[in-house]
């Protein structure tokens, strides 16, 4: 398994148990802001979302809400064996 930091993992976690956000990218007072179905008290920046698309374990889809368009960020089939892989070597 490659190298991740402690939280990238943690927000991998996240995303495997569930977690979308949905990331405005369209001009207006919203453009870049995150927002997430749920946190669990971890802070989601565009850094982190950005590092874990950058290593493939999220992908994004457009989506509209309400005529605003969005990217909306889930777990990838990678993530997903990553944190499976994961959770195999530390529950050992």
């Amino acid at each position: 398994m490659s190298s991740f930091t402690v939280s990238e993992i943690k927000h991998l976690k996240l995303f495997y148990n569930g977690l979308t956000c949905d990331v405005c990218i369209e001009v207006g007072n919203d453009l870049g802001v995150i927002s997430p179905n749920s946190t669990d008290g971890l802070k989601l920046t565009q850094g982190m979302l950005r590092n874990l698309k950058a290593k493939g374990l999220i992908a994004a889809k457009n989506t509209y809400i309400f005529s605003v368009e969005y990217k909306r960020f889930t777990i990838s089939e990678l993530g997903i064996k990553t944190i499976e892989e994961f959770n195999d070597e530390h529950s050992k």
